[in-house]
């Protein structure tokens, strides 16, 4: 599950690919926010959101610290009954199930065990959108609705100047303001993996040209 530490006054965009947003551990109260939603909403521990037909939000520190975060955007609804975790050493045996369950996940059954459906697809950066020239915006990525899908970029260039961009899902998300920001050069070599169904935009305003790597996985 994606973690990140949102600093102080920083808004960060979050792709929300799945029906729920739930954040799984915050060490305090942040903003969530998205024109879709309509209006601010507190994000804290153990809470859940049920955001349907909203592909992304930002989280937002408006406190005098930075926030740890970590989240997960799914298609199943899940919950805690308190703010601990529950661990069993015996095997449990449930003779009986009262409520109906639905469920909707990327999984498969084989032999009573359940087994997820890990990606096998890889495909790499195209080879000319790897060197992005100072003041570029490119999309590197284009947008693939499939299952599992993450990408990986990451800024590899033989310079000693580190290298400084911005990466979201479309050129009007991205500029030296905007975006998720990554730098960093051959010897110190910066990367981001996001889990999007997005296309992914990167930002290039180093004052000279990146080299990049990465590329995308998903299940096909």
């Amino acid at each position: 599950m994606p973690s990140l530490i949102l600093k102080v006054g920083e808004e960060r965009p979050i792709s929300t690919a799945g029906l729920f947003l739930s954040i799984v551990e915050s060490s305090a109260k942040f903003v969530i926010k998205s024109d879709l939603l309509g209006g601010d909403v507190i994000g804290e521990t153990n809470k859940q959101l049920k955001i349907p037909n909203v592909p992304m939000v930002h989280f937002v520190n408006e406190s005098q610290d930075p926030i740890s975060i970590t989240y997960e955007s799914l298609n199943i609804e899940a919950w805690l009954s308190g703010k601990g975790s529950v661990s069993v050493s015996n095997d449990v045996v449930v003779q009986k199930i009262v409520e109906p369950i639905a469920v909707t996940a990327s999984a498969t059954v084989e032999d009573g065990k359940m087994a997820m459906n890990v990606s096998n697809a890889f495909a790499p950066i195209d080879p000319s959108k790897i060197t992005i020239a100072d003041g570029a915006t490119v999309e590197i990525f284009p947008a693939r609705n499939e299952l599992n899908r993450k990408v990986i970029v990451q800024i590899v260039t033989d310079s000693a100047v580190m290298g400084k961009a911005r990466i979201g899902a479309s050129a009007l998300e991205v500029s030296t303001t905007k975006g998720i920001f990554i730098n960093g050069n051959l010897d110190a070599s910066s990367g981001y993996e996001w889990e999007t169904t997005t296309a992914v935009v990167i930002h290039n305003y180093s004052g000279e040209t990146i080299e990049l790597a990465g590329g995308e996985m998903w299940r096909s």
